[in-house]
């Protein structure tokens, strides 16, 4: 979860604001080709490790890495033109 501590998140969550952040990241996935939608819940939903989100897609697991640290830099421009705060 530190890994999503860069992406942007509400500074007080009431009811409104978790529902409009589920919107976003809802927008936000429904965005991403499906492999990039795979290995980010893979990663931030299931929290497997990158070695074996690797291993399932065919790819290194430093491309995985670099993968996974553009979807979450994508994900706080997404929030953040959205509102939230970084």
């Amino acid at each position: 979860m530190d890994e999503l501590a860069d992406c942007a998140l509400p500074e007080e969550t009431p009811e409104a604001d978790m529902t409009a952040l589920t919107a976003a990241l809802d927008e936000f996935l429904d965005g991403l080709e499906p492999t990039d939608r795979k290995l980010f819940v893979g990663r931030y939903w299931h929290l497997y490790p990158v070695s074996k989100l690797a291993a399932a897609y065919g790819l290194t697991t430093n491309n995985t890495s670099v993968k996974l640290h553009r979807l979450r830099e994508r994900l706080r421009d997404h929030l953040t033109e959205r509102g939230f705060s970084v």
